[in-house]
């Protein structure tokens, strides 16, 4: 045995590697959450906190005005799935175990309402994963009554 015969590795070709770091990534966290523009000035730990009341705030005002202009009368579970994709753009879905609506017209008006609210919401910088620009989705369940006054 010659001295070169210690040295001697394993070669990894690139998809070998490629398979190993995909294997290691967790998929379902990101490095980074994507940025509103009103949560632009905060630290990178506070973005998620400042990402999710944004969202918080929008929904519950849209769902306000809807319920303001359309009384409803029993109580209505959804929900908002909102996808924010690589490129800033925010899309979202709304689904229901029980009807909210008594029409479509009425499902159309809610949408309406949620879409101008999340409309108002600048998304400045997308999720990042590894430095990355990835579609990220939040599932936003929520519970829909009519405050006895």
């Amino acid at each position: 045995m010659s001295s070169c015969e210690f040295f001697q590795t394993e070669r990894l070709t690139s998809d070998v590697i490629l398979q190993e770091e995909l294997k290691a990534i967790d998929w379902h966290e990101v490095d980074a959450y994507p940025v509103f523009l009103d949560c632009k000035s905060l630290s990178q730990e506070e973005h998620l906190q400042c990402f999710v009341d944004a969202l918080h705030r929008k929904v519950t005002h849209s769902m306000q005005r809807y319920a303001y202009n359309n009384p409803i009368d029993n109580i209505c579970k959804l929900n908002i799935l909102i996808k924010i994709d690589n490129e800033k753009n925010l899309h979202f879905s709304i689904s229901s175990d029980s009807s909210v609506y008594k029409s479509e017209d009425n499902f159309q008006l809610l949408h309406t309402y949620i879409q101008e609210g999340l409309d108002s919401l600048q998304v400045i910088e997308p999720a990042l994963k590894r430095g990355i620009p990835v579609t990220t989705e939040f599932a936003l369940p929520v519970i829909f009554a009519q405050e006895n006054e």
